[in-house]
């Protein structure tokens, strides 16, 4: 995807690896997948997409305790 350069599939592919993670429970690596997936939807993909990441993030912080999600927040949301 990345040799594309092609937005769409750029943060597909980021979102299928956050998938990943997220399904084994291993979610500071599926933040951080899917946190790069944000920041190269925000300019380049439809709103619908980018409230389909918001909606896995927001999965994430449900499943953790507050401070534990902001740390890894703050990590990656340089």
């Amino acid at each position: 995807a990345k040799l594309l350069n092609e937005p769409f599939y750029v943060a597909g592919a980021s979102i299928e690896i956050g998938d990943f993670y997220f399904l084994r429970h291993n979610f500071e690596k599926a933040y951080e997948y899917y946190s790069a997936a944000l920041k190269t939807a925000k300019d380049s993909l439809t709103e619908e997409n980018v409230n389909k990441i918001h909606s896995r993030i927001n999965d994430i912080q449900n499943r953790l305790p507050e401070q534990e999600f902001k740390t890894i927040r703050e990590k990656y949301d340089k």
